[in-house]
């Protein structure tokens, strides 16, 4: 079964549950139980062997009591399995000629050197294919794929319901396989538990576990009440996942596999719900506690908001009213932006501002308050990309919204200025014809509005990026920026004439007198001593 599930699956993600209920605990050896072919009996198998049959990647969840010691087993076949990942790499570096160390095991994967796999790495020579030119038995054997090997731990994921030492509780308000419902039925399951463990607010409004299968709605209309639950589950899930992992292991659970993202979040609701029947959650990669985030107390306020209306929504399906979650943690983004920044920390709210991008009702304020916070630093950029706004604000040059253009554009500015390697997936989705259409806008669109498109439309083409320059060349690009040009001139043309100041009309000022010259002595005038002389004569 597990042969035929990883030829079937190639490459992809493989799950496999083991629901232990009812059978022998898992052994101290690193065994579970399982039927034999006939069915009649319970036999062993090694988690060694199931690890080599089921291949990478994959995740496991193991709901049984004692499933700690099946996580045991798997850390032990990992390093188990250590030697052989060095040996490869060795052997692939020697065939090469390449330096020590700087192999990987995916660039022996893909190899076609022949290396023979696992089996090649422990020693043994590389087995020729057969006639026809198909690949040996011992090369298609599962001992010796390059993707068999247990050792590939960063594509090996496990789900344990307990620790080694625990048994799983057996109450009877929850399901016998509590642990399995918590990850396929999240939102029923949070809201039965939330019953049982506020059962005044319960009784006050009447509400009752058989009632939370007639709330109307679907899990993929975020309209409707049983859909935005969803909505705030996955948006309340990923703030706690986001404040408490480093960024890699985040990136890794919760943005490159929808399935393993799924499963992650509601295992942070399964450790809640068991922690509450003093049962304790294991996992690889291993994750803190968050039964006691904060951000829980949110979950159970939209919960709560929402089985207030169940009376009324049996009735009146449309008499539901949207929930003020997201409106409420946009608000403490704001706030922390404007009293908190100053630390540099990361928001707790920066998840839930990218689920609000879902939304049209919100979405202007969420890009707005984006933009804020991209404008904060290189930091802010890090933290932004590291959370997951690549896809979001990509999608968003779809869309027609004349509002949400400006500040888009703001946006993308950023990341470019920060990610020069965003202008492959840019071009990909053919985003310089949004910022082309930005630049031909109608004039009132500000000068310093049109310079962050054009610089937008520049970095796509630095490095130099031949298919992004080809693609803008072929757009009009030149065109648009010639036309840019002969336009900034005029307006320049004009504002410097106007700028100029004209001559005043009015009096002119009169001329400042000159000075009167001092009369000359007149020579035919007798002096003072003459007239005296002629006197006494």
């Amino acid at each position: 079964l597990t042969l035929s599930m990883r030829r079937r699956a190639r490459d992809e993600r493989v799950l496999y549950h083991y629901n232990g209920h009812g059978v022998p605990k898992p052994t101290a050896n690193g065994e579970i139980w399982v039927f034999n072919q006939n069915f009649t009996q319970y036999i062993p198998l090694s988690v060694y062997d199931l690890l080599q049959w089921v291949g990478a990647p994959a995740i496991y969840v193991i709901d049984c009591s004692n499933a700690g010691q099946v996580l045991r087993a798997v850390e032990q076949a990992i390093d188990r399995d250590r030697p052989r990942q060095a040996r490869a790499l060795e052997n692939f570096e020697k065939f090469h000629g390449m330096p020590e160390g700087t192999a990987t095991l995916d660039q022996v994967q893909n190899s076609s050197a022949g290396l023979g796999g696992w089996a090649a790495a422990s020693g043994d020579p590389p087995t020729p294919p057969t006639a026809d030119g198909a690949p040996s038995a011992k090369e298609a054997s599962p001992s010796s794929k390059d993707k068999r090997g247990p050792g590939r731990s960063q594509e090996l994921l496990l789900l344990g319901a307990c620790s080694a030492t625990q048994l799983l509780p057996m109450n009877p308000n929850y399901p016998a396989d509590l642990f399995t419902t918590c990850l396929t039925t999240p939102i029923k399951m949070a809201l039965r538990w939330f019953i049982d463990t506020h059962s005044l607010i319960a009784k006050s409004g009447g509400i009752t576990a058989e009632m939370l299968d007639t709330i109307p709605g679907s899990m993929v209309d975020r309209k409707t009440p049983k859909g935005e639950l969803n909505w705030i589950f996955t948006a309340v899930t990923d703030s706690i996942a986001w404040s408490v992992l480093p960024r890699t292991l985040f990136q890794r659970l919760f943005r490159q596999d929808l399935l393993v993202a799924s499963l992650f979040r509601n295992f942070l609701l399964a450790e809640r719900i068991l922690h509450s029947v003093n049962v304790t959650p294991c996992s690889l990669p291993a994750l803190p506690p968050t039964h006691n985030h904060p951000m829980w107390s949110a979950w159970d306020y939209a919960a709560d908001m929402c089985l207030a209306q169940l009376p009324a929504l049996r009735a009146d399906p449309s008499s539901f009213r949207p929930s003020t979650f997201f409106k409420e943690q946009l608000t403490a983004f704001e706030i922390w932006l404007d009293s908190g920044a100053e630390k540099r920390g990361q928001p707790e709210q920066l998840p839930i501002v990218l689920q609000v991008l879902l939304s049209q009702t919100h979405r202007l304020r969420a890009l707005e308050l984006l933009g804020r916070f991209l404008d904060m630093g290189s930091w802010a950029v890090v933290h932004s990309l590291s959370v997951g706004i690549f896809p979001y604000v990509l999608r968003l040059l779809q869309s027609p919204a004349v509002e949400l253009r400006r500040i888009l554009v703001f946006i993308w500015c950023k990341i470019l200025a920060f990610d020069i390697s965003c202008q492959a997936d840019l071009l990909k989705d053919k985003g310089q014809k949004y910022f082309l259409a930005f630049l031909n806008a109608p004039p009132e669109v500000l000068p310093e509005d049109r310079v962050l498109a054009a610089f937008v439309l520049s970095a796509m083409c630095s490095g130099p990026y031949r298919p992004a320059q080809s693609a803008l060349l072929a757009s009009g690009l030149l065109r648009t920026c010639l036309a840019q040009l002969g336009a900034s001139q005029q307006v320049h043309m004009r504002r410097t004439r106007s700028d100029t100041p004209a001559p005043q009309p009015g009096p002119h000022p009169e001329p400042e007198p000159e000075p009167e010259p001092e009369p000359e002595a007149d020579q035919s005038l007798p002096s003072s001593a003459a007239r005296a002389q002629q006197a006494r004569r």
